[in-house]
């Protein structure tokens, strides 16, 4: 083969490989501008759903208007990714969890079922809040007591709660939203199962302290040649404190 021709099949595979290489960094940058585009999506539609569905504040806890949150936040993510806010069914059917954690509960925005963070200890069983109000019951279901934690336990056999109350408190709390989350997705067929216990440092404790949206979402598509769709678990805390009127302030916790 004579030089020459060594030249034009180096030149045409070359031609080929920086055609592809330019086919794929465009892929890669389109995939990237998806995605951002959602991940803004779905932060607005958290933060628009937690800043204004306050019910009552009385110094101590807040009470938030659940079917409030679920239809802003459809809303809002109707409107980033559709245009419009009647396209609020499309935007949920792309959210099978949509849960909001309370001061005393964990509700599921879609079917209205709620879940107490329950902790069984000795021969009663400890309700935890989102702050250091505790509710004990017996086994039997009978109240035994409430209050703040230091003024209650310990007239019951629960020491290592006393001592170490925050770290039980923080533990119920997580492990019975993950819990009732990863039940919720496998009735839904969904084989992935959701796991925060691996978050290092702060970021979900500081969701635990607040009033939480969780919300995971599946299946919007990234338009790449193989299919492959967007997924994430999105968390937002907010708390609202009551001014003057009916005007609230917004306090935001960093990192949430």
């Amino acid at each position: 083969m004579k030089l020459s021709h060594f030249g034009i099949l180096f030149l045409s595979i070359f031609l080929i490989f920086a055609v592809f290489s330019e086919q794929m960094n465009l892929e890669e940058q389109a995939l990237i501008y998806k995605e951002s585009e959602y991940n803004r999506a779905v932060d607005a539609a958290v933060s628009y759903a937690m800043a204004f569905q306050a019910e009552s504040w009385d110094g101590k806890s807040l009470t938030m208007n659940a079917a409030e949150v679920a239809a802003c936040f459809d809303q809002a993510l109707a409107v980033s990714l559709f245009g419009t806010p009647q396209a609020e069914q499309k935007a949920a059917s792309y959210v099978p969890i949509l849960f909001l954690a309370e001061e005393a509960e964990i509700t599921d925005l879609r079917t209205e079922e709620t879940r107490r963070y329950l902790m069984p200890a000795d021969s009663y069983v400890i309700a935890f809040t989102l702050n250091e109000w505790i509710t004990v019951y017996r086994k039997t279901g009978e109240l035994a007591a409430e209050g703040y934690y230091q003024d209650i336990l310990p007239f019951f056999p629960c020491e290592e709660i006393l001592q170490h109350f925050d770290a039980f408190r923080r533990s119920c709390i997580l492990n019975t939203i993950l819990h009732f989350v990863n039940l919720t997705l496998t009735a839904q067929g969904i084989s992935h199962m959701l796991d925060l216990a691996g978050t290092e440092g702060a970021d979900h404790i500081r969701t635990i302290d607040d009033i939480t949206l969780l919300a995971v979402i599946r299946g919007l598509p990234l338009n790449t040649a193989d299919g492959k769709t967007y997924e994430r678990v999105a968390l937002g805390g907010a708390r609202l404190y009551k001014t003057k009127g009916d005007e609230y302030d917004l306090w935001k916790l960093d990192g949430t």
